[in-house]
């Protein structure tokens, strides 16, 4: 639709499999493989979505990463960011994975000076392979920056 995109992974091949897709498809998506951690944003952009990435980094790393997206966010456009929470702990299985953890509602606490377009709160239900079932408790926003 015209848009740039810009697909950040630490997957050599996540960036892989989403530069094929969009080739597949035609679309132009520019996907960098590199960790969010250290990674310098150099555009402003309309949207930035973090959707189920940062409860897998530490804690220390999530502020600055959160800081960024929201500096390179243009007026009036979005950050959408789920994260899970410590409302339920980790299962067993996962805890090595899921090391940060946002406390209930510290997301939504983060986007206080912009305007709240989406606020959930919610528990989803996941299976993996295996039969495996868990439950992570999400938080969710979509939040605009304001002018």
């Amino acid at each position: 639709a015209g848009m740039n995109v810009t697909a950040v992974d630490v997957s050599q091949a996540g960036c892989a499999r989403v530069s094929a897709i969009a080739a597949e498809s035609s679309i132009p998506i520019t996907a960098v493989h590199e960790d969010l951690r250290s990674y310098e944003f150099t555009e402003k952009y309309d949207v930035i979505i973090a959707h189920g990435i940062l409860h897998l980094l530490p804690i220390p790393d999530r502020v600055p990463l959160l800081e960024r997206m929201k500096s390179h966010t243009v007026p009036n456009g979005a950050n959408v960011v789920a994260v899970f929470t410590n409302r339920i702990p980790a299962p067993p299985d996962l805890m090595d994975a899921f090391i940060g953890l946002f406390e209930e509602d510290e997301l939504f606490d983060a986007y206080q000076h912009w305007d709240i377009l989406l606020k959930r709160s919610y528990t989803m239900n996941d299976e993996h392979p295996g039969g495996i079932h868990h439950e992570h408790p999400v938080n969710k926003i979509v939040a605009r920056k304001r002018t």
